[in-house]
């Protein structure tokens, strides 16, 4: 299969809270604890699973592997002794398969449509399948005509029935053991995830779905029934996935906090002001603020918003003191943001995030550097606050305790920012004030300035953290670990916020 292996722990070889929820082993199963297996395929994961610490806690009691298109640079570094990484070629499935994704995550967002609640994904993973000819534009037809949920549930069915054959297939990348394996993956979209998932159920182990980023529950994601356990960061993200997706028992669904963030907590990952703000050109003796720019295909021309704002703060002797630090977005932005230290120096410096290596075939993997991981964790410690357009990065900022100014101006931009501030996922936070919006520059370069003086975190964003992400000291991971651990033995009855 050209697999490849890569076993960390300094041993390495060359790649080649709400509801109950039933458990399947029982108490006298011969060897309780499981063996876990993750499933690595958008790049995402390493954040959440392994940056954060989950796969390092779990190491300590069991045998872990991981199933990943590409094998993460610096696993020894990070990961438990013991855990083996298995670099698996593209998985495809059969055209049936294919065409079956297609068309039911068409119906599916066809049926959220005509519900008049919010845009599904749609079929970000089935596009590499087929091209957008005459057949694909038949499907996203049929889609609309089909899209309502007896459909959606029937559909559903014969994706399950595709997702077994597809299974038999896999089987042989189920490790062994699979009768005691549980698998943790936040892959609901790809066929062959599925086709994973739906080989270690069918092998009589446990698959558990752990969502990997803030937005795609609340953007209409298809959740399909491969997974025997559902688990969301909070109880409103619980409820909006159970309403969108009829399929899903809410018996099988449970809250237990969000992961991706504990590694901002990693004492190991802390460096001092002075180096690290002088690594970049900036004097650690003045403020220094974030802004976190977005994909250039998001928003054309978001350069000019920054430099609006920086000539709005040279209004002030105390504003000229400011510092920007401008995050680059991982996809790409504006490329205007690179002249911006020329025109501002001493101002002004800028990141661009590094991204690990493509591996071919499949999505672009979306997974920071162990190196970027580290700078970005001190960029938020160093950074009075951060500023820029609705993103998850709020989050990350605000669970070490610093605040966010969403841009809420579109200066000259074709497209205004106003969509980005009508995202479902926002919604709640807009309506509890949690961050302020900036109409223009000169507020904005106002409430900068506010925040030189006032840096504590506000409690209504303290509040709305602890409701999103659960609690914030960097354990969650040993928290979810323990569910975990008790979700393959018989150490607890029902699911619970950990």
């Amino acid at each position: 299969m050209g697999a490849g292996c890569h076993r960390s722990g300094r041993r390495v070889q060359a790649p080649s809270r709400k509801g109950s929820l039933p458990l399947s082993r029982s108490a006298g199963s011969p060897d309780e604890t499981p063996r876990f297996v993750f499933w690595f395929y958008w790049g995402a994961e390493v954040r959440s699973y392994l940056f954060s610490g989950l796969i390092e806690e779990l190491s300590r009691t069991a045998d872990v592997v991981v199933l990943t298109r590409k094998i993460p640079a610096g696993v020894e570094e990070i990961a438990g002794q013991g855990v083996e990484f298995r670099q698996l070629p593209e998985i495809t499935v059969s055209r049936l398969h294919g065409w079956l994704v297609t068309l039911a995550n068409h119906v599916h967002l066809k049926w959220l449509e005509n519900r008049k609640e919010v845009l599904a994904v749609g079929d970000r993973a089935a596009v590499p399948l087929h091209a957008w000819g005459w057949k694909k534009r038949a499907k996203v037809f049929l889609g609309g005509i089909l899209g309502h949920a007896g459909i959606v549930q029937g559909l559903g069915k014969m994706e399950a029935i595709a997702e077994r054959r597809t299974a038999r297939r896999l089987a042989p990348l189920v490790p062994a053991r699979a009768g005691n394996v549980m698998l943790i993956s936040g892959d609901y979209l790809s066929p062959g995830g599925a086709g994973i998932a739906a080989a270690v159920t069918a092998a009589g182990g446990e698959s558990v779905f752990f969502p990997l980023n803030w937005r795609d529950v609340y953007k209409g994601a298809r959740l399909r029934r491969m997974f025997t356990t559902w688990l969301f960061w909070n109880e409103d993200m619980r409820r909006t996935a159970l309403s969108f997706n009829p399929v899903l028992a809410a018996s099988r669904t449970g809250v237990v906090g969000a992961l991706q963030f504990d590694g901002h907590f990693r004492e190991e990952w802390r460096e001092d002001r002075e180096p690290f703000l002088g690594s970049v050109g900036l004097d650690p003796s003045r403020p220094v603020m974030c802004y976190s720019a977005v994909a250039e295909n998001a928003f054309a021309g978001e350069a000019a918003l920054v430099v609006a704002i920086l000539k709005a703060l040279e209004r002030s002797a105390e504003g000229k003191r400011i510092q920007l630090l401008v995050r680059l977005n991982p996809a790409g932005s504006d490329p205007a943001y690179d002249d911006l230290p020329q025109r501002f120096p001493g101002r002004v410096a800028v990141y661009r995030p590094e991204l690990e290596d493509q591996p071919s075939g499949g999505p672009p993997w979306k997974s920071p550097s162990l190196r970027d991981a580290r700078f970005f964790s001190n960029t938020i410690r160093h950074c009075g606050a951060n500023i820029g357009l609705p993103s998850t990065v709020m989050l990350d900022f605000g669970v070490l305790g610093k605040s966010s100014i969403c841009i809420g101006f579109s200066g000259e931009a074709e497209r205004g920012v106003r969509r980005f501030l009508e995202q479902p996922f926002f919604r709640e936070a807009q309506a509890r004030q949690v961050w302020p919006i900036a109409e223009d520059p000169e507020q904005a370069a106002r409430l900068l300035l506010r925040l030189v003086h006032e840096p504590a975190c506000e409690p209504a964003l303290s509040a709305y953290l602890a409701d999103v992400v659960g609690e914030i000291d960097g354990k969650n991971h040993r928290r979810v670990a323990n569910l975990l651990r008790s979700l393959g033995t018989r150490e607890g009855d029902s699911m619970t916020h950990a």
